[in-house]
Order: structure tokens, then sequence, then C-alpha cells
């Protein structure tokens, strides 16, 4: 083969290995199926621990998936989102429900780098079950209850896709579209009508970084500042995704 030949034909290579490499312009929400699982190794401060997350059922508007932390089943909690990976329903511990309405929003498919989306959502917990589990007086269940906190509120969402990022996570190297979501104390001039106090700054920052392939996110990052300070790091990296052949359940999703 002479020279311009050589070089002619690793041009052509070249050419294809980039078109090929090149993400595309518009990510669609994404075709998951009944025994999809992704497995995370993740950190909550100094905490470490794993999260397995397997889809359990389908419908044309939720995906029901069985989280399991450390492997342990005995731990495992079902979970709701939309068929855009956003939270609807999820339980926190224990026997404490959070609901969403319309849903905890973490992606506005499609995606596109530059986009950017402001939303409103409401949250709602209730308990399943006894919520004065161990209490011996109406005092004490009283103070129990009070020590839950809130059980409704109104919360706001500022999210953007910031741009294609080449990321190495434990089950591999991918191109990933890095999404930014910005929550409540983060509403720059509404801070005062949402908190009360201007004074009052901070909040959580989440970064995705999700592959279309993987369809999910490999990587996660969640800050959550209180007055600039910032009081609390967790996150997720991707250590496997595969499926397990699964019959679907019979009966509507409930």
């Amino acid at each position: 083969m002479t020279s311009m030949k050589m070089i002619t034909v690793f041009a052509c290579l070249m050419y294809a290995v980039s078109a090929l490499a090149e993400p595309p312009v518009s990510i669609e929400s994404p075709e998951v199926v009944i025994g999809e699982r992704w497995t995370y190794a993740g950190y909550d401060n100094e905490t470490k621990f794993t999260l397995k997350v397997e889809i359990e059922r389908l419908s044309d508007k939720e995906i029901q998936a069985v989280v399991t932390p450390n492997g342990l089943a005995q731990l495992a909690q079902l979970q709701v989102f939309d068929r855009q990976w956003n939270q609807v329903e999820a339980f926190k511990d224990g026997n404490r429900i959070v609901q969403f309405s319309p849903y905890l929003p973490a992606f506005k498919f499609p995606l596109q780098v530059g986009k950017t989306w402001a939303q409103y959502y409401d949250w709602k917990r209730t308990v399943v079950g006894d919520e004065i589990s161990g209490a011996k007086t109406w005092a004490e269940s009283r103070e129990r209850k009070a020590s839950a906190g809130p059980n409704h509120g109104s919360t706001r969402v500022d999210g953007k896709v910031l741009g294609w990022e080449a990321i190495t996570v434990p089950a591999g190297v991918f191109t990933a579209l890095k999404v930014e979501i910005k929550s409540p104390h983060y509403a720059g001039p509404e801070t005062r009508r949402i908190f009360g106090k201007a004074e009052l700054f901070g909040g959580v920052l989440e970064t995705y970084w999700y592959v279309p392939e993987v369809k999910r996110f490999v990587k996660y990052e969640s800050k959550l500042y209180i007055n600039q300070q910032l009081k609390r790091s967790a996150g997720l990296e991707l250590v496997e995704h595969g499926v397990t052949p699964k019959a679907a359940p019979p009966g509507p999703l409930g």
C-alpha cells in the first residue's frame, strides 16, 4: 500500500471514530425494561455504602424500582419514579413515606446542552402503620411527632444542562451529559419569600452525569450548604449495569 493510500485510509478511520464518538444533540427519555439494574458505590460524608436499583414493574407513566442498600434484602424499599427518572414516591426512615407532586425534578427530557428549567413541586410525608410506636404517654407521642419535622411543603428547583464530559467511574469510562440542579436556598430574590429571611442562604446543589446508553446517571453528587457553609456531601458512582430477566408481575401497578 502506498503512503498516500495509507494516509487516506487512516484519515477515513479517524473520521469514522470521531463520528461515532460525537454525542447526540438531543437525548430522549430512556426505554428501560423490567429486571434492569444499576449498582452504585456511595458515600454520605464519611459513611460509605452500596446501592442497588432494580426495576420491578413498569407502566406507561411509572417506573417502580426496588432499592437495596449494602446488599441487605431486609432493608430493600420500593421507590416510584416517572418515566423520566424523576422520583414520585419513596420510603424514608422505615415507615415514613414521602410523596412528591407532580414529582421530584431531576431530569427534563429531551436533554440538550444549554437547556434550563425552573419548577416548583410539593412534598408530603405521611406514616404507614403506627406512628407513635413505643410511646408510653400522650406527651411522648406528641414529642415524637414534633421531632419528625414538617409533614408537607413546597420547593423550587432550577435545572441546567451544562455539557458533555468524559468521566471515569468503577463501571468504566463514559461520555456523560452533565446536569446541575439547584434547590430552595438558591432561589435568589425569592429567598425572602420562601424562607422569610434574606440572610438565610444555602441549599442543595446536585450534579448528575447522565449516560444515554446506561439509561441513568453514572455519577451523582449532592452538596448541602447552610449559610454558605458546606454541611453535607454525598454521592454515587456506577459499579455495574445489567439486566436480570424477569416476567412482568401480574396485576396493575399499585
